[in-house]
């Protein structure tokens, strides 16, 4: 499920959401780690607005897989002994918004609703990555004022 949800490589006809989104995140977590103030590797500094887009990005892409999962849930009545496993309830949901195509062979089996939920997914999952990362990328007004930054513990 990792790999459809990372898909393939900007530019390409693939799902998910993209090779070079989920490297530059890994980049990110590493540089933190290193204890180095931005996100750099390679000779190269990367942005923290980028960084900032592709954690939208993955976290988007997420919240839809957890809706569509969740709705099959519902409809395909998974936590009855006679419903489908979760798991390739999961998949179902992975493949449909990563566009992969790839199945464990229940979808002729899913109810009408099922099935129109997997449609939904598919089309979210080829407009929603490429949508957002637009809206994301629309100019910027500039800032006329900050807030102080406040000091949040983290972990």
């Amino acid at each position: 499920m990792a790999i459809m949800m990372v898909g393939g490589a900007a530019g390409s006809t693939t799902g998910g959401v993209k090779l070079a989104t989920v490297a530059i995140l890994f980049i990110a977590v590493v540089s933190t780690v290193r204890g180095q103030a931005e996100a750099q590797a390679f000779g190269r500094r990367i942005s923290q607005q980028l960084v900032f887009r592709g954690m939208a990005v993955i976290a988007l892409f997420m919240f839809a897989h957890f809706l569509l999962t969740l709705g099959l849930a519902i409809t395909e009545d998974v936590i009855a002994d006679h419903g489908f496993g979760f798991l390739p309830i999961m998949l179902e949901g992975m493949s449909s918004v990563a566009t992969a195509g790839v199945s464990t062979g229940i979808t002729p089996e899913l109810s009408s609703p099922g099935k129109l939920l997997l449609c939904i997914g598919m089309y979210v999952g080829r407009l929603g990555p490429l949508t957002a990362v637009y809206a994301l990328q629309r100019r910027q007004k500039p800032m006329k004022y900050r807030f102080p930054e406040a000091p949040v513990r983290i972990g």
